[in-house]
């Protein structure tokens, strides 16, 4: 049993395996809570969670991730969601007005994680009775994403509720007296915990709590909470000798990287109300850690132990303080390490994550799954043992990191069945050890380490006054990299023999540095991995930067050290992030045109009240739908077997393109196949859908589905790159006009063009990666029958038109039979225009089939996999230009990589055609387009298709000008601009290089460039940056400025749409529009030019 929002709630409604988010939106009414990637990785579903410490009693609080929580694992907690902080209803939380207040809220689906995080972040800084700070704010915010905001209103109105920060100092905001005033975060006890929890923990008896649930159309689930370890060893001996299945749950958070949690396991047994697990002892051989303690526990206890100096820190030597100093490098002494410690392990995965994980779990999860675990580099540095327990012996040994890694010592498969980890060792920390860590990733926090490193060192003091150095005693170093093994990489922890060799008895010098610098690469050998040099240069820049601060510590202060290390105060700790927006009043008198309004339903949106297309409520007899997609490129398929799927409990149906109704058409808009048939040809192309009773059940069954390809000759090999459809000449056929263009006249050639400039650049390329879309609401749809013969279809989508359409097409129904609904988007980008058809279609025929209501929300690697996003472009090109930086001739081709069908494409490429030649006056200037025909999914339009791309290019070419010519780039620009013509009676043209003509007064270029150099300051702040350069050696840093000609498409290709202006007896006023609304306040500018 478990309170939500002070409801009592019971697990053995349902399956225990059952995540909180399935729950709250099958058998609840809470709807607030989001999912964005059911990973643990966006944070839109978190949810605060309270319960009572095993040892102490005491209240605590965590944030954690709903879409990887089992309900089975929150008996005795009492969980509150979005809505339960604050509602329209009972009144809105500080919290939610101020992320309103400060418009921190654009499409708003990400909005009910932040507004719980920051809620948690308040009220565990208030239960200790401290202030919480703006850096531990912005720490709680870790493990969310937003994709409109750029996070600076958000920061903004949550470090407002923070201590030592000044309202006015903050951004922009329209909160009124009332709202700056309300700072109280505290919700009612018993929605906190009531009473009624307090009394039901009390009342628990006996070492073995017990839930069971029939899983839909299945045998029992059971869930068990032992309270000790000898009672978890009784039951898994129990379950083995019964022929039961188990598995041991502790934070979960494993399936959101690895997808392993299936619903069919009979016995799941939790580790985190075992008593003996779950604690933290400090003794005189170490510090002894319980395999389910999570990390954010054992983070706060050892900044805690740092904070306040153990008895051994009272014994430290003067000579050791004055070699740690007071600078961070490897951190010296019990504080020192446990510091340095805590700051790395706070840099995994995300605040949601570390709340839940645990200690044992990253380990096993490195055993097991090959995880790019810092916690096994880092325990193994600091010689760290694990306790290993026997099920069926319950004898304990104790295993080094590597050991416990070696598939000789303990068999792959052995953990959480015959064994289970128990404990972890950390020796007792000397006062001469200093340790020193880091990890290279894609972002600081939450993501895996290309590479990490972690190393220990007992360092001291020698010599006399005048003469005095550092020497390692000893040194412990681990490497974390991926290596091939066969041919696949995995993750693979190493000894670093050869750079403890290099630096064990020897004293701290630059030569000792260089020596151990030089042994990385014959410790980390990742083999033909990708990137393989990277990570070997990477992991001698770790070990580098660790040496040298140390050195900073231990040499005279005239070393000749400081002038080529770049020395940082911490490279752990990021500092506060700072910035703030001014917006001028562009408020006109005598309206509220201009005037500052807050976003139109954001308090909703802070409050989960906000309505998105998976909220609208599921009908008694409503289904779930996964889709089961291509595993290649290109390959026929003759059957699909769906036999192990229907075995499964709760699946009901496998829908195809068998199933779409006669008369109706296997294509969506005419373009693509809603299902494929017979052929695929891209990955992630759709074959069928699984439908469930719910999502879980319907994901699970999807990957059960087995289809049968094959790869006849006849269909070649797969084009994936741009390299291998320029061999094939894979292209598709672009309009007249848009493949091609050029301004050079009859008779003229862009080689004589070319020739008779002073210097050319020929054979010059450019890449621009792709982009892939990532909207925090997955491409979602509802569909159901109007009872009537018709279909109503809900769909996230910017074109419910096109959905419409697509469903009308595909069922065989007339247009006006198929009615298509979106009330808001969690994020579109242009992802949502043609892309969100075909899952809407989907629906809409599974929904036909099986004659009730069908639901999907596309999981978020099939999402990625089935829209193609930006192109990438590969560029060639030639220039022509004389020695003062005049270009005169340009000659581009460009390169597409295009999907299967044209799709998006289509956009990019109009767009690039209409916009290559910006706004310089370049003579001879021609382009060609090739868009390639690859066996990838379709695109679609990203964040200005082509108009984004298309100044990019051109900014390039002068860059490369400027650079071979040495000039400043700012001024070739200034150079190439084109003229605006002489003011006159009659307005004048500006003719683009290419033949595109605008009138004069739309010709701001020459007006804006000098306005922004004069108020940006730009020819001072250019003397400041090359004062800086000249001074610093490592740190550099640039300025500049760059144009950009944006061609607006203000009607689309459909001409305008018309509103429905109604008005109400009672004076209000209803506005209906064709528009949709995705984050960018569509209904707000509504509000702002209303009378």
């Amino acid at each position: 049993m478990f309170a939500l929002n002070g409801q009592r709630q019971r697990i053995g409604d349902v399956a225990p395996s059952t995540v909180l988010y399935d729950f709250l939106r099958t058998s609840t009414s809470f709807t607030g809570t989001k999912n964005g990637c059911g990973e643990g990785g966006c944070g839109s579903c978190s949810v605060q969670v309270h319960e009572l410490d095993n040892g102490s009693g005491q209240l605590k609080t965590r944030c954690i991730n709903a879409c990887l929580c089992p309900v089975g694992s929150l008996d005795g907690c009492s969980v509150v969601t979005v809505e339960g902080l604050g509602n329209a209803q009972i009144g809105f939380n500080a919290v939610q007005e101020r992320i309103a207040g400060f418009h921190g809220s654009q499409c708003g689906f990400c909005t009910p994680g932040m507004v719980v995080a920051c809620h948690t972040a308040l009220s565990i800084a208030h239960s200790k009775g401290e202030s919480c700070s703006a850096t531990q704010m912005e720490k709680a915010f870790d493990g969310n994403l937003c994709r409109c905001t750029g996070y600076r209103p958000i920061l903004d109105a949550c470090k407002s509720l923070t201590a030592g920060v000044d309202l006015e100092d903050l951004g922009m905001h329209c909160m009124d007296k009332k709202m700056k005033e309300h700072k109280d975060i505290s919700l009612p006890k018993d929605t906190v915990f009531p009473a009624w929890l307090r009394d039901y923990n009390q009342g628990k008896q006996g070492d073995l709590i017990k839930a069971e649930a029939l899983r839909p159309n299945g045998p029992t689930q059971t869930w068990l909470a032992p309270k000790s370890l000898s009672s978890l060893l009784q039951e898994m001996r129990a379950a083995k000798c019964g022929g039961q299945s188990v598995r041991l749950v502790g934070g979960n958070t494993g399936p959101g990287v690895y997808k392993d949690w299936p619903v069919d396991i009979d016995v799941l047994i939790g580790t985190t109300g075992v008593k003996e697990l779950t604690g933290i002892t400090n003794r005189e051989e170490g510090l002894f850690i319980g395999a389910a303690v999570t990390q954010s526990t054992l983070i706060d206890y050892l900044l805690e132990a740092a904070a306040k100096p153990l008895k051994q820190h009272k014994h430290q030597t003067n000579s050791n303080k004055e070699i740690n100093g007071d600078k961070e490098g490897p951190s010296g002494g019990v504080s020192g390490v446990y510091t340095a410690l805590a700051h790395h392990l706070q840099r995994i995965a995300g605040n949601q994550v570390r709340a839940a994980a645990t200690m044992g779990g990253n380990l096993v999860l490195a055993k097991e799954k090959a995880l790019e675990s810092d916690v096994a580099t880092l325990l193994s540095a600091l010689q760290a043992q694990v306790g290993v327990t026997s099920v069926d012996k319950e004898d304990l040994r104790w295993l080094t990191i590597f050991d416990l890694l070696d598939e000789k010592v303990v068999p792959m498969g052995s953990l959480g069945t015959s064994d289970i980890v128990t404990s972890i060792h950390i020796p007792a920390i000397k006062p001469t050890h200093f340790f020193w860590s880091f990890k290279v990733a894609q972002r600081h926090f939450n993501a895996h380490a290309f590479v990490n490193m972690a190393m220990l060192l007992d360092i001291h003091q020698t010599g006399s006054d005048g003469h005095k150095g550092l020497q390692v005693q000893a040194v412990h170093v681990s490497f974390g990299f991926d290596q091939m093994k066969g041919d696949k990489a995995e993750w693979q922890l190493q000894q670093g023999a050869h750079v403890e060799h290099a630096l064990q008895f020897h004293t701290a010098s630059i030569n000792t540095v260089g020596h151990a610098v030089a042994a990385v690469s014959q410790d980390v050998k990742p083999g033909q991995v990708p990137d393989a040099e990277f990570l070997v240069a990477a992991a001698e820049g770790i070990l580098f930067e660790g040496l040298a601060s140390l050195l900073h510590q231990g040499l005279p202060t005239d070393s000749l050290l400081p002038k080529f290390v770049l020395e940082v105060e911490s490279i752990h700790d990021v500092p506060p992030c700072r910035g703030k927006q001014v917006v001028p009043n562009f408020r006109r008198p005598g309206g509220a045109l201009g005037e500052a309004f807050g976003k139109e339903r954001a308090l909703l949106q802070a409050s989960g009240e906000a309505i998105y297309t998976l909220d609208h409520p599921q009908s008694k007899e409503g289904l779930w739908a996964c889709y089961v997609a291509s595993h290649h490129p290109l390959a026929r398929f003759d059957g699909v077997n769906t036999s192990a799927a229907m075995q499964l409990p709760g699946v009901v149906a496998y829908i195809s393109a068998d199933d779409i109704p006669k008369g109706g058409l296997n294509s969506a808009l005419g373009q693509e196949p809603v299902f494929a048939e017979g052929l695929v040809e891209w990955v992630g192309q759709p074959i069928g859908l699984l439908v469930a009773a719910n999502r879980a059940a319907a994901e699970r069954g999807a990957q059960l589905v087995k289809v049968n390809y094959t790869f006849p000759e006849e269909l070649g090999t797969p084009i994936l790159q741009i390299s291998e459809a320029r061999k094939a000449k894979a292209y598709h056929k672009i309009a007249p006009g848009m493949d091609h263009q050029s301004s050079l006249k009859e008779g003229q050639s862009m080689e004589g063009a070319l020739k008779g400039c002073q210097h050319q650049i020929r054979g010059g390329r450019w890449t621009m990666p792709s982009q892939l879309h990532f909207y925090m609401e997955p491409q979602t749809a509802l569909a159901q029958g109007d009872g009537e013969g018709g279909m109503e279809v809900w769909s996230s989508s910017q074109s419910p038109h096109s959905i419409m359409q697509g469903t009308a097409m595909v069922l065989g129904l007339p247009q006006s039979r198929c009615t298509a609904r979106c009330r808001r988007m969690g994020g579109a980008f242009g992802g949502k225009t043609t892309r969100s058809v075909v899952p809407a279609a989907a629906v809409a025929v599974a929904a036909n089939k099986l004659k009730r209501q069908v639901r999907m929300s596309v999981n978020r690697g099939q999402d990625l996999r089935m829209n193609g996003g930006r192109a990438r472009i590969e560029l060639e090109y030639d220039v022509g230009f004389d020695d003062s930086g005049r270009i005169h001739a340009v000659d581009l081709r460009l390169f597409l990589l295009g999907g299967i069908i044209m799709g998006g494409s289509t956009v990019d490429v109009i767009s690039l055609a209409g916009m290559l030649d910006q706004a310089y006056a370049i003579p001879a200037y021609q382009f060609d387009i090739k868009l390639c025909k690859t066996n990838r999914p379709p695109h679609s339009a990203v964040r200005a298709p082509g108009k984004f791309e298309s100044p990019l290019i051109m900014e390039h070419i002068i860059e490369h000008v400027a650079a071979h010519l040495n000039l400043d780039p700012v001024a070739v620009r200034e150079l190439n601009f084109l003229k605006a013509p002489p003011s006159g009676p009659e307005e004048g043209i500006v003719t683009m290089a290419l033949g595109s003509i605008i009138p004069a007064s739309l010709y701001t270029l020459p007006r804006l460039w000098d306005q922004l150099k004069t108020e940006a300051q730009y020819a001072k702040r250019l003397a400041q940056v090359n004062d800086f350069n000249k001074s610093s050696m490592w740190l550099k840093r640039g300025i500049s400025i760059t144009p950009c000609r944006f061609k607006a498409l203000l009607h689309g290709a459909t001409g305008p749409r018309p509103a429905l202006i109604s008005l109400y007896p009672d004076g209000t006023v209803l506005v209906t529009c064709a528009g949709t609304e995705m984050g960018q306040g569509l209904f707000t500018k509504v509000k702002q030019v209303s009378p």
